[in-house]
């Protein structure tokens, strides 16, 4: 399997899923609007819309989405467990396509993509960023993965969660 082939598998299976980016929970100073709502005492003045005052004679918050990224980390088993195979494929093939998937739909939508895989006692890491070099790297990383060894102990996981903070996703 070449990487050209794990690059265009996963294009092609997000291709057909992708419709936009992060939607977004939290409200700012973004440029799409969202909603008025009414103003709360503790607001601040700059949101309020002064054009909807002069028509209702009320204080109105315009609200607008923010889009945001987050950093997608993914963790990959690459123990001897992941050379089982079923249906001519090895369980270590099918969590490389769904990484390479799930990594190329996480930069697209403009998102940083790192890599944790678990092997041999130990972990190896890629740090997350977002581009297409970054991603070429990543899709090299799962091209070459070769399940031997034993799952990693629960002490090395300390490295997986310590970087984690409020905008990331472990998969």
């Amino acid at each position: 399997m070449a990487i050209k082939n794990l690059q265009l598998a996963a294009k092609t299976v997000i291709d057909g899923f992708m419709s936009g980016v992060n939607k977004s929970t939290v409200k700012g100073p973004g440029m799409e609007f969202n909603q008025y709502r009414s103003y709360q005492p503790g607001d601040d003045l700059r949101s309020l819309d002064w054009k909807m005052f002069a028509r209702s004679d009320r204080y109105y918050i315009r609200e607008s989405e923010v889009e945001t990224s987050i950093s997608v980390r993914f963790l990959v088993d690459a123990s001897a467990s992941m050379n089982h195979e079923d249906n001519g494929y090895k369980k270590s093939t099918y969590a490389s396509y769904l990484t390479a998937s799930l990594a190329y739909l996480a930069n697209f939508q403009g998102d940083a993509t790192g890599l944790y895989v678990l092997q041999n006692g130990g972990l190896f890491s890629l740090v997350p960023r977002q581009s297409m070099q970054h991603l070429n790297r990543l899709f090299y990383q799962l091209e070459n993965l070769h399940p031997s060894g034993k799952f990693t102990e629960a002490v090395n996981y300390k490295a997986v969660f310590a970087g984690s903070g409020k905008r990331e996703l472990l998969v």
